[in-house]
């Protein structure tokens, strides 16, 4: 995955895009980067975390409740790196219009 981030944004460096299209293409890499990590950090972590307590005998106290607690942040952040990273998502959110008016 690493090898295909990095040629996807080589290819976008070198392409003859707009400035404007660059960006979006960055944008939409950045997006797909942030969703590959969202599930290896909210799902894997927690369970590494239990899977090395449970075989070392290893007490953490608390600390596999907040990690229960990432596992429910999954569906919650996911759309939630797609609405930051696509521009008409955020400013339809926030309120700032894009100058292009949707509305028939």
């Amino acid at each position: 995955k690493v090898y295909c981030g990095w040629r996807i944004d080589r290819a976008i460096k070198s392409r003859k895009m707009s400035d404007k299209l660059k960006i979006m293409h960055g944008n939409a890499l950045k997006m797909l980067i942030a969703q590959t990590l969202n599930p290896i950090l909210l799902f894997s972590l927690p369970n590494t975390v239990n899977i090395i307590a449970m075989l070392s005998g290893i007490d953490f106290g608390n600390l596999p409740q907040p990690l229960a607690l990432m596992y429910g942040l999954f569906p919650i952040v996911n759309p939630i790196i797609v609405i930051w990273f696509t521009d008409d998502y955020r400013k339809n959110l926030f309120g700032r219009s894009s100058g292009v008016s949707l509305q028939v």
